[in-house]
């Protein structure tokens, strides 16, 4: 049996610099992660603003539609009855 020769154990020096190492390396990580969150959520964000406000431009033009067909029906009523000149 060949023995290995084993390594010198970690001193409390050695075991804060892999320490530091691997938090520095975590804290880079998470703050890549954090933009694209935020940066998804900015998109989301855009995405249903746009949403929002085409389906309230819809429905505008629906009432201004709605609104001109009463009037027209309005017309023809007051003309009929003789309300208007």
């Amino acid at each position: 049996m060949i023995k290995k020769k084993a390594s010198p154990p970690a001193t409390k020096k050695d075991v804060e610099k892999a320490v530091n190492a691997s938090h520095t390396g975590l804290q880079a990580a998470m703050q890549t992660m954090k933009q694209e969150i935020f940066h998804y959520f900015d998109l989301k964000t855009e995405v249903l603003m746009h949403d929002y406000r085409d389906a309230f431009n819809d429905r505008t033009s629906q009432h201004s539609d709605q609104i001109q067909n009463h009037e027209q029906r309005l017309r023809r009523v007051e003309k009929n009855i003789g309300l208007v000149a």
